[in-house]
């Protein structure tokens, strides 16, 4: 009885720390952290506002720009840095969703 209760608090405690381990908050954009220039695009289509163009033409629709401090104007040279958005879909599906960690001005 002894042995089956020791096992079962091992057994536990190896659950319990798989799970908290598992539950961390991994980066899972191998890079996307890093600071990249784009430029502000105003778009006029509906359902869309500003959308971010990268460096080699690809669009990033940004889920929370107005919660930063950037000139919000089309042509407007920015640096920032984003996570891939897997959770939203989009209304413009103009460009790959994404939420900014960092934005400014160029």
């Amino acid at each position: 009885m002894i042995k089956s209760i020791s096992s079962f608090r091992i057994y536990f405690l190896v659950c319990i720390i798989t799970f908290f381990y598992a539950s961390c908050n991994k980066d899972s954009n191998s890079g996307n952290n890093n600071i990249v220039n784009g430029i502000i695009i105003k778009e006029s289509v509906d359902g869309c506002t500003y959308l971010i163009k990268l460096e080699d033409d690809k669009l990033l629709e940004p889920t929370n720009l107005s919660s930063f401090n950037v000139t919000l104007k089309d042509g407007q040279l920015v640096k920032f840095s984003y996570k891939i958005n897997t959770t939203n879909g989009s209304i413009c599906m103009m460009g790959q969703i994404v939420d900014l960690t960092y934005i400014a001005d160029r």
